[in-house]
């Protein structure tokens, strides 16, 4: 992934190459562009649960459970995030 080439995209840019990256079971890949999606925009409960979702792929279960609290609390009404 060059910095350079995807440093100007906003954050549902990230969000649909972190999306297109876990699909292909790119785990790291995916996680780097959430992390740089949530500096952009903090509050998306999508990307904290899409990033707990990562995290418990590769066996991060502390922070996936971080992660998935954090996105009910900015959205109650994401259900899956309720696991």
């Amino acid at each position: 992934m060059a910095q350079t080439a995807n440093q100007y995209l906003d954050a549902d840019e990230l969000l649909h190459l972190a999306l297109e990256a876990s699909r292909q079971d790119k785990h790291e890949e995916a996680i780097t562009y959430l992390i740089r999606a949530l500096a952009l925009a903090p509050e998306d409960a999508r990307m904290h649960y899409l990033l707990g979702a990562e995290h418990a792929q590769i066996g991060l279960y502390d922070r996936a459970v971080e992660e998935m609290q954090q996105a009910v609390k900015l959205n109650p009404a994401l259900e899956t995030a309720h696991f």
